[in-house]
């Protein structure tokens, strides 16, 4: 696996969380979750900055105060479509892009994912999908934190 930008960086700083947040004015709901000091949530580190091993989804992140997220809600039903299989991410996305590239996909009933490729596309996802055909506005905000 080639080395990342968030590899690079945790090889330089040592962190051992992530935290994930993003707010979608016309969504109207807002992710906002932070790994656990845990071996669970080290585990979503390392599949985010060297592992190839997608780790399971519940049990390894924090609700914060102001999430209002159905994906933080409903951590059984992340993982790859059609499958669910409780895991961060999806089979589908290249190794580099993993993070943004959903790095959490979860379908319990309606896609909600979270997808931050700016571009041409502008692909800006919070817990929403490209089946709303949601589009992005000023005060949206994507951050992804270490610690």
């Amino acid at each position: 696996m080639p080395v990342t930008v968030l590899d690079q960086l945790r090889q330089d700083m040592s962190f051992s969380q992530l935290r994930f947040y993003c707010y979608k004015n016309q969504v109207g709901r807002t992710l906002h979750i932070m790994t656990k000091d845990s071996p669970e949530g080290e585990m979503v580190v390392r599949y985010f900055t060297n592992s190839t091993q997608r780790p399971a989804s519940c049990r390894s992140f924090i609700v914060l105060p102001d999430d209002t997220s159905v994906a933080s809600q409903h951590c059984s039903y992340w993982g790859n479509p059609g499958s669910q299989d409780h895991k961060w991410g999806t089979t589908r996305n290249a190794e580099e892009d993993r993070l943004h590239r959903e790095p959490i996909f979860a379908r319990p009933g309606l896609k909600h994912i979270l997808y931050t490729i700016p571009g041409p596309r502008s692909l800006l996802y919070c817990d929403d999908h490209w089946d709303y055909e949601i589009q992005h506005s000023a005060g949206d905000k994507w951050l992804i934190f270490v610690r």
